[in-house]
Formats: structure tokens, C-alpha cells, sequence
């Protein structure tokens, strides 16, 4: 509590301490970035790629070990994209649910999304609404940069589905 004394003492300067105390967090809030910001920042860049059709985009998250269920490389990964992104354009894709576990250097992403899509194959012609959910691993780096080195596909439309059921 302020005093009267106080206030004769040292004028109106205490009043600017809380003010001063405000500035410092909003700036240690804007300069210092946290893992969960980090991998937050990741799949935001993975999804902006894949709007936009952007292989390398997508190659920038995507750690160089990586592996899943049906491939083996990084490389098999993004030459499985581009072959997706010339017969489909992703029009939108919206974040539904996103939970971010973190544990160490590692790190596990349950994302629900929805996709629109225009596709131009002969299975599929127009364009489609999809509910994407899958769970994204990712490792830290030494230079600590966090990149994607697994996915899986938990389920399309709200059924059961997997990389194996992509083939």
C-alpha cells in the first residue's frame, strides 16, 4: 500500500512500477519462444506448405531420418506429395484440435483437421471435404529446431485409417 509519506518521498514513481513490471513480461513474452511455440510453429508451417501445394515447404518440417509406416525416407515422403499435389490442389485446411505433449527432446502432436480439397483424378473427380486426424512425432536438433520425424494416420471422415490404407 502506498502511503502518504511515501508519495511526498518519492513522488509518483511507485505508481509506474507496476506499469514497468507489465512492459518487461510483454517483452520477455514476445523475445522468448517456448518448445510448445516452437512445435506449434511447425505444424503451422506444414500446413500453410500443404495449402499451398509447397513440396519443399513441407520438406523444411520434415526431419532427415524420418520414417513411417509405409515410407522409409524423407525422400519417399515428399516424392509421395508431389505426386499427391499434381493431381490434387488442398484449397483450405483448418486446425480442429491440436494437442502438443512434449517430453524432453521429443515431442507428439494429435492434430484434427479439415481439408477442402478440388481433385482432378478419375477416382475422385471435384472437390471433397475431409476430417483428417493424426499424430505427428517430432525431435529436437542440436541446433534445437524442432522437426517432424514420423506420422501417423489415425483416422479420415471419423473412420478407422492408416498410411497402409493410403497405398
Amino acid at each position: 500500500m502506498l502511503r502518504r509519506r511515501d508519495c511526498e518521498r518519492y513522488g509518483y514513481k511507485l505508481l509506474l512500477v507496476p506499469f514497468v513490471v507489465a512492459a518487461i513480461g510483454f517483452a520477455v513474452s514476445h523475445f522468448v519462444e517456448t518448445d510448445y511455440e516452437r512445435v506449434d510453429a511447425v505444424v503451422g508451417r506444414g500446413i500453410i506448405a500443404a495449402t499451398s501445394g509447397d513440396v519443399e515447404g513441407i520438406g523444411a518440417v520434415i526431419s532427415p531420418d524420418y520414417s513411417d509406416t509405409i515410407h522409409d525416407s524423407r525422400e519417399e515422403l515428399l516424392s509421395y506429395c508431389s505426386r499427391f499435389f499434381a493431381t490434387t490442389k488442398i484449397e483450405a485446411i483448418s486446425r480442429r484440435f491440436n494437442k502438443i505433449v512434449i517430453s524432453g527432446p521429443t515431442a507428439t502432436t494429435e492434430l484434427r483437421v479439415r481439408v477442402i480439397m478440388q481433385m482432378q483424378h478419375e477416382f475422385m473427380p471435384g472437390s471433397g471435404l475431409l476430417f483428417v486426424e493424426m499424430k505427428l512425432h517430432l525431435a529436437k536438433t542440436t541446433s534445437g529446431k524442432w522437426l517432424v520425424n514420423r506420422t501417423e494416420l489415425v483416422s479420415l471422415n471419423n473412420q478407422p485409417f492408416s498410411w497402409k490404407s493410403v497405398r
